[in-house]
């Protein structure tokens, strides 16, 4: 092959990819991943007649193998912290390499990306598959997220007590989130009976361990008697599932708002007859120069979450003609419930 022929190839592509007397280097301080510089190289040498390529076979193979050897080189924490950049498509690449060589850390954030739907399409059922296989490593957050699912019936059918089990587990590991829900599911018998005391002990564990919803939670206890620290316990998650709930959701997640208007008992006797399997809040804001109260129903990653969700709501809930929105322009709206 002549220095023009090279050139021809390989001038496009000057930003990118070094052609030396050595060999094939990649650009370090190239813009682009590997990935994207693979097609550019394959569109430019497209048109590229054959006999310009003869004796070329080695240079192409030689670039494909740098950059694979670069992408393969990535360990799972670069793969994390290629997802945090944002560029999906080698995270995935990377994370779903290492998952399937039994990385419990890249199967749970293989599984994050299926459950968010960030670089892939949307797929409950992958997500828990490998959820399930970080957490049967003992993965405690993949535990705690295998013990959502269940309890959201995403992925698989809705159990109260297989989502108590993996919260267990993931409890058992000192996971903060995960102790705060163990509590909360004895306290209101979700899964299991009611046993107060030993609900008590894992609030306490999350909030010793600095978890702010079972820190505010725990906060109401007066030390009175343990009846009295029982109930306020409980009214405060009450409270919880109001403003407070709708304010402590991630600002770019979206809900489902069923309905609003002036009373409150109303608003709130529709819920109780709802029998909906996704947390729902009452808030509080202002309509004109009057206080109103409005119902959401649901914590989705995104507006197609929250559609499907929808879909499988009963026929009166959809009969409202809810609507999806997201939890930022409530958080503008809200008005303390204790004005109430």
């Amino acid at each position: 092959m002549t220095e023009h022929e090279k050139k021809f190839i390989f001038l496009p592509l000057r930003k990118y990819i070094f052609y030396t007397p050595a060999g094939l280097i990649l650009n370090p301080e190239s813009q682009y991943n590997s990935s994207t510089i693979i097609q550019l190289f394959l569109n430019n040498i497209k048109h590229t007649r054959l006999s310009m390529l003869k004796g070329f076979i080695s240079p192409i193979s030689a670039l494909l193998l740098v950059i694979s050897h670069q992408v393969l080189a990535m360990t799972p924490a670069e793969a994390l912290q290629a997802y945090k950049n944002g560029d999906y498509s080698d995270a995935y690449t990377q994370l779903k390499t290492h998952a399937e060589q039994g990385h419990s850390d890249a199967q749970y954030y293989l599984g994050s990306m299926y459950h968010e739907g960030k670089g892939v399409t949307q797929d409950d059922a992958r997500a828990v598959y490998w959820f399930r296989a970080a957490a049967n490593q003992g993965n405690a957050r993949a535990q705690f997220s295998l013990g959502n699912a269940y309890k959201n019936g995403r992925g698989m059918e809705q159990d109260d007590w297989m989502a108590l089990n993996w919260w267990k587990r993931s409890a058992l590991q000192s996971y903060p989130p995960a102790q705060y829900n163990v509590g909360i599911a004895l306290l209101f018998g979700r899964g299991t009976a009611v046993d107060e005391q030993s609900a008590l002990d894992w609030l306490n564990r999350a909030a010793n361990s600095g978890y702010t919803p079972a820190k505010r939670m725990m906060s109401q206890m007066t030390g009175k008697s343990a009846r009295d620290d029982v109930n306020a316990v409980r009214n405060y998650h009450s409270h919880l599932a109001s403003g407070e709930w709708v304010r402590e959701r991630p600002a770019k997640h979206y809900t489902i708002q069923m309905m609003a208007g002036p009373s409150r008992k109303e608003i709130k006797r529709f819920w109780q007859s709802s029998k909906t399997r996704y947390p729902a809040a009452i808030f509080r804001f202002k309509h004109g120069q009057d206080a109103w109260h409005g119902l959401v129903v649901g914590d989705f990653d995104s507006p197609s979450q929250a559609r499907r969700a929808l879909q499988t709501m009963s026929i009166n809930l959809r009969e409202k003609r809810p609507w999806i929105r997201r939890f930022d322009s409530l958080q503008k709206m809200l008005v303390d419930n204790n004005q109430d």
